[in-house]
């Protein structure tokens, strides 16, 4: 199962949440995500993409 994300993030509260989430489902995940977001938090952004899930930018 593959599921769509719109967090406008990564968010460093609710984006570790939601990979947590996907992982104990065996689910993964397509983040929509803001550049100015993935400019302040690069390591949840290379998070997200390490466990394979997808970024997709919608700035």
């Amino acid at each position: 199962m593959f599921q769509r994300v719109s967090t406008d993030g990564p968010d460093p509260k609710f984006t570790p949440q939601i990979l947590d989430i996907f992982n104990k489902n065996k689910t993964k995940g397509t983040f929509f995500v803001l550049g100015e977001q993935v400019e302040k938090h690069p390591e949840i952004a290379k998070m997200i993409v390490d466990i394979k899930n997808e970024i997709a930018n919608h700035t």
